[in-house]
């Protein structure tokens, strides 16, 4: 986990990556790691997290007062490979509300987030497509790989925008 305190005037943003070490599911992991990596602008405040189980840790580390960008993996068969695609809770769609190979999936988990008054008021999923085929404990494919440095830019302009006009942000 990496914090970087927001300068004032602006807002932290949390960032949570969902995913494991292997296959194409470490896409949310990579991005992750590169925005650890990267020079961070000095005008937000920042706290990426990298997660494998969103029923068990997401709920926890939730801040209902801070925006919050969920990143994870997507099947929808619709989206070219590496595309980001972005949703608020009412629209996930099923390919990320069903059950997932974290366990129970990300819906459960922020349901459940918002049952106990732990959801945020701005909480946008960011669902990057994966390939089905993808082997689950082979290495990340070759296209999602040069697309990181482009999707970690997408979520850290997004990142960016919920700092400077959370109000205006949706």
């Amino acid at each position: 986990m990496t914090t970087y305190e927001p300068s004032l005037g602006s807002t932290r943003v949390n960032i949570f990556a969902f995913g494991s070490p292997f296959g194409d599911d470490s896409i949310g992991w990579r991005l992750a790691e590169r925005l650890n990596e990267v020079r961070l602008p000095s005008d937000i405040g920042l706290c990426v997290q990298q997660l494998d189980r969103p029923i068990l840790t997401l709920t926890q580390r939730l801040e209902p007062e801070v925006p919050t960008l969920i990143v994870d993996a997507m099947v929808s068969g619709q989206q070219p490979l590496g595309s980001l695609q972005e949703f608020t809770l009412t629209q996930l769609p099923d390919a990320l509300a069903q059950l997932s190979s974290h366990g129970y999936g990300l819906l459960a988990s922020l349901q459940l987030a918002n049952a106990l008054g732990r959801l945020p008021a701005i909480c946008l999923i960011l669902a990057i497509e994966i390939n089905p085929q993808s082997k689950p404990a082979g290495p990340l494919c070759q296209t999602l790989a040069q697309r990181l440095a482009p999707l970690s830019e997408q979520v850290l302009a997004r990142a960016r925008q919920l700092a400077h006009e959370p109000s205006n942000a949706l």
